[in-house]
């Protein structure tokens, strides 16, 4: 038996090992992994608005929905790869919030970045229903994985997405050549 909770938690940390890959990723992708979902989603607002710029995206009016990207309501879903498999897990999709399209995006503790836009109305077709907590018996919220590795069929088959930038933009109509989508992940990162 520990005498100390300290003695307890450095027993603990031994147990469960941190995960090695976030550990030796860059020092900005680490602190994005730690930090909480809601953090998460605030700084993933705030990298898409670097990366496309104030002309293309347009913060939101009212809360229903992140962004307006294109004149087009936008939901942004962010996933960092999840632990002992290649997958993103994106969550807390909730029909009532009704944008017109999710960006949903991830990236692996290497720095790749995987960028995907779904139509909402049609993406729904191919969620799974989100559990409710411990205390709810029915949920409104969903949520499905992507492996960029191996997608799902209906990825590329019905929505054409391919986990690129160039790809995303060309969803909202946004022409590729007025960004530059080439530049490095480390200017991610920077």
């Amino acid at each position: 038996m520990k005498k100390n909770p300290i003695d307890a938690l450095g027993s603990a940390l031994e147990i469960i090992k941190p995960n090695v890959e976030w550990e030796n990723s860059h020092p900005y992708l680490k602190k994005l992994h730690a930090m909480s979902s809601k953090k998460k989603g605030a700084i993933t607002e705030i990298i898409i608005d670097m990366l496309w710029g104030s002309e293309i995206v347009k913060k939101r009016v009212g809360s229903e929905n992140d962004r307006i990207i294109n004149g087009f309501l936008v939901e942004i879903k962010f996933s960092t790869k999840w632990e002992s498999k290649s997958t993103f897990k994106f969550q807390q999709f909730r029909p009532e919030q009704n944008p017109d399209y999710y960006l949903c995006f991830g990236v692996y503790p290497n720095g790749d970045w995987y960028f995907y836009t779904f139509p909402s109305k049609e993406l729904y077709t191919y969620l799974g229903v989100q559990h409710g907590g411990k205390k709810a018996t029915t949920s409104n919220t969903y949520w499905f994985d992507l492996d960029p590795t191996n997608p799902p069929s209906w990825v590329k088959d019905v929505f054409g997405q391919d986990g690129t930038q160039e790809t995303a933009l060309k969803t909202f109509g946004i022409n590729v050549n007025v960004i530059d989508t080439t530049v490095p992940s480390d200017t991610l990162l920077a």
